[in-house]
């Protein structure tokens, strides 16, 4: 949960692309809310070559999506403009996106984890969170 000027506690949500056979994350956004926009900007700067990125960044052949109803749609329409096969993955079976999960979780763990108010981060003998952010909105993460 973060905390946002003058908007009540939300879950920021976090869209990657990512290369399934090098594991080098190719695209990514950050949002307080999850939008077709957001994933569109993330499958963007996979897709664009930047040298100062890196060697990173083609149309590739196939791509793989979550079951997310929010941006399948614009999904679909942008990688249809470009020839790229889409195949939705099965919902509620996480352990089919071994790769991805374990990105996110690599993330969790080694960036999210030192912020205040993180709701998987340390808590006291009372079991409240340490920091300025309590976990009453839901606890989240």
């Amino acid at each position: 949960m973060v905390l946002a000027p003058r908007r009540p506690a939300v879950r920021p949500w976090l869209t990657t692309v990512d290369d399934d056979s090098t594991r080098a994350v190719l695209g990514w956004a950050l949002s307080l809310t999850l939008h077709a926009g957001t994933v569109l900007t993330a499958l963007h700067m996979g897709l664009v070559d930047d040298v100062e990125r890196g060697p990173f960044g083609a149309v590739p052949a196939q791509t793989r999506i979550d079951r997310g109803l929010e941006f399948a749609a614009a999904v679909y329409h942008a990688m249809a403009a470009l020839c790229v096969h889409v195949h939705r993955l099965p919902a509620r079976q996480a352990h089919r996106k071994g790769k991805i999960e374990r990105l996110h979780r690599t993330i969790d763990q080694t960036l999210l984890c030192a912020l205040p108010g993180f709701t998987e981060g340390p808590r006291d003998a009372a079991g409240k969170l340490y920091g300025p952010v309590d976990d009453r909105f839901g606890g989240l993460c």
